[in-house]
């Protein structure tokens, strides 16, 4: 993961650096551990994610600019904790980790008898509700570098805004999560 998270980290600085900007420091390592144990999740792939950053600060909340990935932004460590407790999913085994301004968000499953590890879509504009979207957090990275590198994601410094290719990401989303059922329906691309 550390190798991949370098790609993303160089990926971002070239495709999306007002973005990459707004990502915070990440904790220190026995912040994150303390977290993950309250959250319950002992996973070494989500911890590396929050070794790598801690999300960008909501602390003035979103806006439509903030967009790093195709839903959103990742969420600070303490965030994901505070959503976890006070506002739970309807699913207590998905855990909020990227947001958008819309309200959509990228799910991480701690459940370790189904779907361990992938990461769901929750979109009430696209009627989607707790469905398997990635097949981990790795192919999430893997896809969202890989949609910078095709030009599926480019950021518009006119407009200060990600404009998304969605035909060509779904292609890319497609390919790199198998596993996923949500890339496997017809008609959109």
């Amino acid at each position: 993961m550390k190798a991949l998270f370098k790609t993303l980290d160089k990926t971002l600085r070239k495709y999306n650096p007002v973005n990459y900007a707004k990502l915070q420091a990440p904790l220190p390592g026995f912040k994150i551990d303390e977290i993950l144990e309250k959250l319950g999740i002992d996973d070494a792939d989500l911890k590396s994610v929050f070794q790598w950053k801690n999300g960008v600060d909501m602390s003035r909340g979103l806006g439509n600019r903030d967009q790093i990935f195709h839903f959103g932004v990742l969420k600070p460590l303490e965030r994901v904790l505070d959503s976890a407790n006070n506002f739970p999913n309807e699913d207590p085994d998905l855990i909020e980790i990227i947001v958008d301004i819309g309200g959509d968000a990228l799910l991480f499953n701690r459940n370790k008898d189904s779907h361990y590890g992938m990461i769901f879509l929750e979109s009430t504009s696209l009627l989607c509700f707790a469905e398997p979207y990635y097949d981990s957090l790795r192919s999430m990275i893997e896809t969202t570098c890989k949609a910078y590198e095709c030009g599926a994601f480019t950021y518009d410094t006119e407009k200060g805004y990600l404009e998304q290719d969605v035909d060509e990401y779904w292609k890319i989303a497609a390919e790199l999560n198998p596993n996923a059922d949500y890339w496997r329906r017809e008609g959109f691309f």
